[in-house]
């Protein structure tokens, strides 16, 4: 098999895949995603607390070669065109396809996103790491090997897509924050991920540290 096919078999079979060393031009990237998310002009989403979350798309007059070049080439990659492809997604298709996101966080929300879960529509998830991420700094958490029984949770209802005995959209099967296994990741690392991989967001920050990301969302 040749890198590709291992890296979609883990994707597969675990969920998941960290590329280490992704890019080596990580100072660039940094400081391109510096001016976006310092610029005050921004929209950035509500109800963040001391977060910064921008939504928005390679398509876009916003986010575009011309003003951003190193972020935008390195999602556009053909090894990112190339691993879509082995999930049947079309990357050069409709814009509505793909979208991404840049944002700093510093705390933790209390949104569905914090517990075990799986999203409702499924997509396979890019992100590039800006700064380092561990478990003093809101790393992602997964609990890999667990994607067939996701499928069949999905088709049974994909509105109950979370994993706690105590939140409203319970599925009927209850896992701790601490069973699962954190992402540690270093700055320039792309972590690949099925959101048919049952994952949380980050669930605790020290104090005045925060988690620099990236993300590309490709519908499925």
């Amino acid at each position: 098999m040749n890198d590709i096919d291992i890296i979609y078999e883990q994707i597969n079979t675990q969920g998941y895949y960290i590329f280490n060393n992704y890019i080596s031009n990580i100072e660039e990237i940094e400081n391109e995603f510096n001016i976006i998310i310092n610029d005050q002009n921004n929209l950035f989403d509500l109800n963040t607390g001391k977060n910064k979350c921008l939504r928005t798309n390679l398509n876009s007059n916003y986010l575009n070669v011309k003003n951003f070049p190193n972020i935008c080439n390195n999602f556009n990659t053909q090894f990112i065109i190339n691993i879509c492809k082995k999930f049947n997604i079309n990357f050069n298709s409709d814009r509505d396809n793909k979208t991404t996101f840049i944002h700093q966080d510093y705390e933790s929300l209390d949104t569905n996103n914090t517990y075990p879960h799986f999203d409702f529509d499924r997509k396979l998830k890019f992100y590039l790491c800006v700064s380092d991420v561990d478990t003093t700094n809101g790393c992602f958490k997964v609990f890999p090997n667990k994607l067939d029984m996701v499928l069949q949770l999905r088709n049974n209802s994909k509105r109950n897509n979370i994993f706690n005995k105590y939140h409203k959209l319970f599925n009927g099967i209850h896992i701790e924050i601490n069973e699962m296994k954190p992402l540690i990741a270093k700055a320039g690392d792309l972590i690949i991920f099925d959101t048919n991989c049952i994952h949380a967001g980050g669930d605790h920050f020290e104090l005045n540290k925060c988690r620099k990301i990236i993300r590309l969302h490709m519908c499925i």
